[in-house]
């Protein structure tokens, strides 16, 4: 899922997607950096170990800005301290299909 901000393709800006499209990260987008890991069913812990492997990769050549009092330092505010968000995407066909919720 990107922003309307990384498709305007400003300068030094970019991204990643791994071939089956699982993985994508997006440079210079609200942040610094955002790593998006996605695995299907209830396979949230692969996704996260996923994420955590590119990150520990990234940061062993590039440290992040880390502050004693703050945490990692981020562009976004609410990014600041672990700089972690985490979120869940659920596709559920059968409640529209079943009349339980409508699509406006």
């Amino acid at each position: 899922l990107m922003s309307p901000a990384l498709e305007e393709q400003l300068p030094y800006r970019n991204l990643i997607v791994s071939d089956d499209a699982s993985i994508a990260i997006m440079v210079n987008e609200e942040d610094h950096l955002r790593i998006q890991s996605m695995a299907p069913g209830l396979k949230l812990q692969q996704a996260y170990n996923h994420a955590v492997q590119i990150d520990k990769a990234i940061e062993a050549k590039y440290p992040y800005s880390f502050d004693e009092r703050f945490g990692y330092l981020t562009a976004c505010p609410t990014n600041v301290g672990t700089g972690l968000r985490a979120s869940v995407m659920l596709h559920l066909p059968a409640l529209t299909l079943s009349c339980r919720i409508t699509i406006r």
